[in-house]
């Protein structure tokens, strides 16, 4: 069994209210183990084997059912989240105050024709980095005064789903994980 980490999107946000102990319940009846929530916003802890795609769609299929709406749900092991707090690779890059990082999980690895497009985006308010399946992303106030970033409007440059945390998420989860 490896450790996972789900990440829902569209969790305890727009209405779509989802308390903590009813997802751990409905994360158990899947037959995954040691099942822990990090904050309210749709982290899933939980230890599981076999093939984690098939268990994706599983995830999917129960949230729809039970909730009543689609739930994109991003996996990664504990492992790769933390390399992902780790090795930001924007992290030399000089943010203006008030500028914000962030880190979207996609649902599969985009083609190469949509990283082109996406990085064809950066200017001095917003800065984009790819790295296999995750979208690095620096808003700066500026910008998001002007049109807040949003996970809708990266999905729809990239054409897939994708769920986006603070990047300090990632790292809080590890140290949870460590207490």
């Amino acid at each position: 069994m490896e450790q996972y980490i789900a990440f829902l999107r569209a969790v305890n946000v727009g209405g779509r209210v989802v308390k903590m102990d009813k997802l751990r319940d409905m994360f158990v009846s899947l037959g995954v183990k040691n099942v822990k929530t990090y904050i309210q916003s749709g982290n899933v802890i939980f230890d599981a084997g076999g093939n984690i795609s098939a268990l994706r769609k599983k995830i999917e299929t129960l949230l729809q059912k039970e909730l009543g709406y689609e739930i994109p749900t991003m996996i990664r092991t504990v492992a790769e989240v933390a390399n992902i707090a780790e090795n930001n690779p924007l992290k030399k890059v000089k943010l203006a105050e008030g500028a914000k990082t962030y880190v979207s999980f996609l649902s599969e690895e985009p083609a190469k024709e949509v990283v082109r497009s996406l990085l064809a985006l950066n200017n001095e308010d917003l800065t984009f980095h790819i790295s296999k399946s995750e979208v690095y992303s620096i808003i700066s106030k500026k910008a998001s005064d002007k049109a807040p970033f949003s996970n809708a409007y990266l999905e729809k440059k990239i054409g897939m789903a994708a769920t986006t945390r603070n990047l300090s998420i990632p790292g809080k989860i590890i140290q949870f994980l460590n207490k």
